[in-house]
């Protein structure tokens, strides 16, 4: 008589941003409690291995970008992670003592790695190569390069994402801090500065993602996906604007709009948020090439959630526009467009399945 493994489960960490799927969607990672749990969801087994090494909670985690066989994460010690998937199974790469309070979201592009943490900062790391040679020493000559370090004043990060341009090779980072604004940032000069701030959700946010499934080079726009803790998702497009370096009257009129709301601001507090704005921000990014202006503009207000939500995600291929969104109220929902009016000229976002507690 002997016995074997059938099936093994474990909890996963009570943190939004702890949880990733591999770029072919098969390996799903998780925190729980110190360790990370590997899903393969192809053969339904259950947890196939742990990771191990970590100081404290994991706290959030993310696949390499195009890749399944790199991890990064980190934990509420303030500690960052990278794991390399080797022959012999899953081992620790390198790692950092990043921030001294708690890493509370990081997103990774392209070989940059972004921390943010309840220090109140978003750090900037440069990843270490994958490729990296080993030292006389028999130890790896690789670990996370600083390369930058923003202070986020009184309120912390909880939420980022990031993703190229449209028609460009620059990066846009979004981050949501512990107030109603969403932050867009873009690099001039080899440093991230803040390019735009966009108003409109009564709560903080706390999931952000870009739809980058059709992030190609000659794309003409770019998604952003906002959740917040009000309830509500609110959608932003990114278009690029050509040849408009001279200030048009459209500018102007947005100048004043800006100062209106700032005023209304000041007056009723977060209760200017509360209206829909059609403006457009305008921002510009600078180049060794040339000089390419982007417009950010609201596109759609979407309501079905009865509390908070938690995380947001885009359908990761496919030509079509499907939103994933889960909730404190125990649901999950599935957002598509559909096209409206007599020539389906229009776009109307709707809740096509809802699963979970109504």
């Amino acid at each position: 008589m002997y016995a074997s493994l059938c099936y093994l489960a474990t909890a996963v960490n009570r943190h939004y941003h702890c949880c990733s799927a591999s770029s072919d969607s098969s390996l799903v990672a998780f925190g729980s409690n110190k360790f990370i749990a590997l899903w393969n969801l192809v053969d339904d087994k259950g947890i196939i291995e742990i990771i191990t090494g970590h100081a404290g909670n994991i706290t959030c985690l993310k696949f390499v970008s195009g890749e399944q066989n790199f991890l990064i994460a980190g934990d509420d010690q303030g500690n960052l992670y990278l794991h390399r998937k080797c022959t012999e199974g899953w081992q620790l790469a390198c790692s950092v003592k990043a921030h001294p309070h708690a890493i509370s979201t990081l997103v990774e592009w392209d070989g940059l790695v972004v921390t943010g943490s309840s220090d109140s900062t978003l750090k900037f790391w440069g990843m270490p190569l994958k490729d990296a040679s080993t030292t006389q020493n028999g130890q790896t000559d690789n670990s996370f390069n600083l390369t930058q370090e923003l202070k986020t004043g009184k309120r912390f990060p909880l939420s980022m994402a990031i993703a190229s341009l449209p028609d460009s090779s620059e990066p846009l980072l979004a981050v949501g801090l512990t107030d109603t604004r969403i932050r867009l940032y873009v690099r001039q000069e080899k440093q991230f500065v803040e390019a735009v701030s966009l108003s409109g959700h009564e709560d903080w946010v706390k999931a952000l993602a870009f739809n980058t499934a059709n992030s190609v080079v000659g794309q003409t726009s770019l998604m952003l996906s906002s959740g917040s803790q009000d309830g509500t998702i609110r959608l932003w497009e990114i278009l690029p604007v050509a040849g408009r370096e001279e200030k048009s009257t459209k500018d102007l009129e947005d100048q004043l709009l800006d100062d209106f709301e700032a005023s209304l601001g000041e007056l009723a507090g977060d209760e200017a948020g509360r209206q829909i704005s059609t403006k457009q921000h305008l921002f510009r990014v600078s180049t060794d090439e040339s000089v390419r202006q982007y417009q950010v503009t609201f596109d759609a207000l979407l309501i079905g959630h009865d509390a908070g939500v938690t995380d947001i995600a885009w359908k990761p291929s496919g030509c079509d526009h499907v939103l994933l969104s889960s909730s404190v109220d125990s649901s999950v929902i599935l957002w598509s467009p559909s096209s409206i009016g007599p020539n389906k000229e229009s776009q109307i976002w709707t809740n096509h399945h809802r699963f979970g507690d109504v």
